[in-house]
């Protein structure tokens, strides 16, 4: 879409890798180290609300296998489809959610 230069120049945050986001939280490791999965881990959850309601749409490619706790799911599903095509699905953010999270 060529907008990265003006999303950044606006401040707007940038995840290259938004579930690998979880492997640079300390959130996302048990005390010994182990992970926590990506769906039970609440503060990456909410990161990752926070950030995909930051904008007036957001753009949604895997439906499953994508770590979303249920909570976090029925919102990302519950936004209103403004197009879809080959598997991607571009949804409103409602301006009263923009910028919510759990």
């Amino acid at each position: 879409m060529n907008l990265l230069d003006r999303d950044l120049e606006r401040g707007c945050r940038v995840w290259i890798d938004v579930t690998g986001l979880t492997y640079d939280l300390t959130s996302g490791r048990r005390p010994n180290g182990d992970p926590v999965p990506r769906r039970l881990d609440r503060p990456w959850q909410h990161a990752l609300l926070g950030y995909l309601l930051s904008g007036s749409a957001t753009i949604l490619a895997r439906r499953s296998s994508d770590g979303l706790a249920p909570d976090t799911a029925r919102t990302i599903h519950g936004l209103p489809v403004l197009a879809w095509r080959s598997g991607y699905a571009v949804l409103k953010v409602p301006p009263g959610l923009n910028g919510l999270s759990p």
